[in-house]
């Protein structure tokens, strides 16, 4: 068996090296003030020497952490700071990617106060 950070030869697979997905969080409530979740974010969870990674593919964000709780309130804290960055700009003034990010994050969250 390899470990995680030996890649593998390329006659077993030319797929790079994935961690194991331990856990599915689902996120139903917000933690941050400033926002409310429209529907349950669910982030993966995995462990990779001796790390956990807190990940949302859609958004391409995620946090590492020796810590399984640390990397959680990195990964929210992330998330967050996302939305504070993303959310108010103008769609006209974002690139691909960031505009795909704000269209995820408006299906995600509302800024409570706001519809």
């Amino acid at each position: 068996m390899l470990a995680a950070s030996e890649s593998r030869p390329a006659y077993i697979t030319n797929e790079p090296y994935k961690p194991f997905v331990i856990e599915h969080l689902t996120f139903s409530e917000s933690t941050n003030a400033n926002y409310a979740l429209r529907r349950p974010l669910v982030a993966l969870v995995s462990k990779i020497d001796g790390e956990y990674k807190v990940e949302y593919p859609p958004l391409e964000l995620y946090a590492f952490n020796e810590d399984r709780g640390e990397a959680i309130r990195e990964f929210l804290a992330d998330f967050f700071d996302l939305c504070d960055d993303i959310l108010p700009l103008d769609d006209a003034k974002l690139g691909k990617h960031p505009k795909c990010w704000k269209d995820e994050l408006h299906t995600l969250v509302r800024r409570n106060g706001a519809d």
